[in-house]
């Protein structure tokens, strides 16, 4: 290091959070605007990342699922809701270069800069790097949607046993959906898929109590994790 400059002043030293000008030997200063000084390892380079994030009530327009955002790259939102704290995948257009735990600020910067409106969409820390291109790094991330499909009731086999219909189509693999709960929307009863019944998307369903009509319908909800790459489902 030939000399250092701090606005324009020179200086002697640098400490932590400083922005300096810097002149080095043998650098051809056309390669690099800027960078940042640091330790081994303390700055990483991301793809993705982790965030606990908080919307900023000004900002008026929808934080919507993959809608993108703008910080230093561009950034995608995993959802938002009103009011309260929410854990966000983020994905980066670019790779980003960032310290464990740093602060994001997200903001919404294809908006018409003429309108008088707030474009900071939300803020909040990094808490886990993820590499959204590395799938078995993804699947560690526990995210689900719940999904929920409603039946007819086909007949009374028998006190307990109930066969359904028009919850499935007749191709579908019922070994997926065999042991998942199902609920009586007229009663509330819940009973237990036991197996396919016939070749037409019919099934058989096992309650603990007697079953004596078949009014209502049968609602199934369970959940499908979104970067899993088994179709197993649960609830």
């Amino acid at each position: 290091i030939k000399s250092m400059q701090v606005f324009h002043k020179a200086v002697q030293h640098i400490r932590k959070g400083d922005r300096a000008g810097i002149c080095v030997t043998q650098l051809d200063s056309k390669l690099m605007e800027r960078g940042l000084a640091c330790s081994v390892g303390a700055v990483k380079v991301l793809k993705g990342a982790v965030v606990c994030v908080n919307r900023i009530k000004y900002f008026k327009q929808t934080c919507t699922s993959k809608s993108k955002m703008h910080e230093d790259e561009y950034i995608y939102n995993e959802g938002m809701e009103e009011g309260k704290k929410q854990w966000a995948l983020l994905s980066f257009d670019s790779p980003v270069y960032s310290p464990d735990n740093s602060v994001i600020i997200a903001s919404k910067l294809d908006t018409d800069v003429n309108a008088n409106t707030c474009r900071l969409a939300f803020h909040g820390r990094m808490e886990k790097i993820v590499d959204p291109t590395n799938r078995e790094e993804l699947s560690r991330l526990k995210i689900y949607t719940i999904k929920s499909r409603e039946g007819n009731i086909d007949r009374v086999a028998d006190d307990r046993t109930l066969i359904g219909k028009d919850l499935f189509k007749k191709e579908t693999d019922m070994s997926l959906f065999i042991g998942l709960k199902v609920v009586r929307s007229s009663n509330g009863d819940v009973g237990v898929i036991e197996s396919s019944f016939g070749s037409s998307g019919k099934f058989k369903v096992r309650f603990n109590k007697d079953q004596k009509d078949k009014e209502g319908r049968l609602v199934l909800t369970y959940k499908r994790y979104r970067f899993s790459d088994t179709k197993k489902l649960t609830q």
